[in-house]
C-alpha cells in the first residue's frame, strides 16, 4: 500500500510544481472539471413547455 501513496504523492507533486512553475500549461493539461448539477444559462432562462 505504501507503493500506492508514494506514487500518488509524486503524480501530486508533480502537478503541484506544474501549476507553480507554469500555470497556463497546468489548466491546458488539467482542465476546470465540470459538474453535472450545474444550470447552464440557457437551461436556466428557457421555460420549460407545457406538454
Amino acid at each position: 500500500m505504501s507503493s500506492r501513496r508514494k506514487t500518488t504523492d509524486a503524480l501530486y507533486s508533480d502537478r503541484v510544481k506544474l501549476l507553480r512553475d507554469n500555470p497556463e500549461q497546468y489548466f491546458k493539461n488539467f482542465p476546470k472539471p465540470e459538474f453535472g448539477f450545474l444550470q447552464t444559462r440557457k437551461n436556466s432562462t428557457t421555460p420549460k413547455s407545457s406538454k
